[in-house]
């Protein structure tokens, strides 16, 4: 391949041969989309650490497509799936478990992992069994 080089002031370079390698790379792949089906606990009751690591059985846990989250009195704003939030809507849930599996074929050119979340008060999120990010919690 021929390639030529010119300036802002109009000079160029002659001619010259170069080797160009393509290599194929999914730019910023969607590792979770908006309507994936998650699996959740929201009955209220609190969950041992086990239900952070990959082997956890969610079997038994509810499902449903995201948006998750609450019916309030102007509607279910747009959640495709509704959470319940106990016997009283004054005095909800203190915590709902999420959990999907994320698969990713190769973690070649993987440097970092843009991390995107609709919460109402805080959020705790574990990879792995490692947690990875917490907003508005106490440590």
């Amino acid at each position: 391949m021929g390639v030529v080089a010119r300036d802002d002031g109009g000079d160029f370079s002659g001619p010259a041969s170069v080797r160009v390698y393509i290599q194929s790379v999914i730019v910023n792949p969607e590792l979770v989309l908006a309507g994936d089906t998650w699996r959740y606990l929201d009955n209220g009751v609190a969950q041992d650490a086990a239900w952070k690591t990959p082997s956890f059985d969610d079997s038994s846990w509810s499902s449903g497509p995201g948006k998750l989250g609450f019916k309030t009195s102007t509607g279910n704003r747009g959640y495709a799936t509704v959470l319940s939030y106990g016997p009283d809507p004054y005095n909800k849930y203190p915590a709902y478990y999420f959990r999907r599996p994320i698969i990713v074929s190769s973690l070649a050119g993987m440097t970092n992992i843009f991390l995107e979340i609709l919460r109402d008060d805080s959020v705790i999120v574990y990879l792995n069994g490692l947690e990875v990010y917490r907003n508005n919690l106490p440590a």
